[in-house]
């Protein structure tokens, strides 16, 4: 069986090709405050000792997905995970979460953190498939004047 893709840690000289897979899939975010991503710069795009990131390369040696991780003391949070558009439902998204999460463990990190969005469906089954468990629901509400009610339920129509 040959292989789709290549998964390994993102370095400094990956940054422009992250630019470039994040500017495809920028309006793919679920565009909440919770879920919000914004942009990355190249400064956000350079991997450091405490922001890392997997990255998974198609045979053309195209990034098709990456995942960063802030790496604090006592938890490592999930900073965000996107595939692009003509690779998704092919687990890559959960192969390079698990592969982040994976050498983290061998480096002695216990805790990880997650979001999604139940918006996204197959981002909570890829947390789900890596081994993340729910434990909390976040709520975003909003004024009842930022709120767009359709004219037929103003009885407007």
């Amino acid at each position: 069986m040959r292989s789709l893709v290549t998964l390994r840690e993102l370095e400094a000289a990956d940054a422009h090709a992250m630019l470039a897979l994040d500017r495809e899939t920028l309006d793919d975010y679920p565009g909440d405050v919770a879920t919000a991503h914004e942009a990355l710069t190249i400064a956000r795009a350079t991997p450091t000792i405490n922001h890392r990131g997997w990255g998974a390369f198609a045979l053309d040696g195209r990034l098709v997905a990456m995942t960063f991780v802030d790496v604090g003391r006592d938890v490592v949070e999930t900073d965000f995970t996107v595939v692009g558009r003509g690779w998704r439902g092919r687990g890559i998204g959960a192969a390079v979460k698990a592969l982040s999460v994976t050498v983290l463990c061998e480096e002695g990190h216990l805790n990880f953190r997650t979001g999604g969005s139940m918006d996204n469906p197959a981002s909570i089954a890829a947390n789900r498939s890596v081994g993340y468990e729910q434990d909390e629901e976040w709520l975003t509400f909003v004024a009842a004047d930022e709120v767009q009610v359709p004219l037929s339920d103003r009885g407007l129509d």
